[in-house]
């Protein structure tokens, strides 16, 4: 699913529930790029995140570094076991769905479980 970007210098974030969910990522107190060409990492307690999926592998996209969202009180509701909406992180890791790994500043590879 792609879910339009907004102009409130927020995003829709998919949730691969046939619905998009707005939702304004935190930010660093100095939003800095990180990632692509440069490789600059995010200081300590932040999370170099892609808004795009499939966008971390890219070497021309940099991300953003933001607070992992788990860290402000951020929730999602928990994860439905009858829908299969697992995706891929960044990380490597299967997470329960797009939510749940934006919950921990982690950007989505794709959808799917990760092989």
């Amino acid at each position: 699913m792609n879910c339009p970007k907004n102009s409130l210098n927020m995003f829709l974030l998919a949730t691969f529930l046939s619905s998009c969910v707005i939702v304004e990522p935190p930010r660093s107190d100095h939003e800095e790029t990180c990632g692509g060409s440069t490789g600059k990492q995010c200081g300590q307690g932040l999370a170099c995140y892609y808004q795009e999926i499939g966008t971390c592998q890219m070497p021309q996209i940099s991300g953003t570094c933001i607070v992992p969202p788990g860290n402000t009180g951020f929730l999602c509701s928990p994860p439905n076991p009858a829908l299969d909406n697992r995706v891929c992180g960044c990380d490597g890791n299967t997470h329960w769905d797009s939510c749940h790994a934006y919950m921990l500043g982690v950007s989505v590879l794709h959808q799917g479980p990760c092989l």
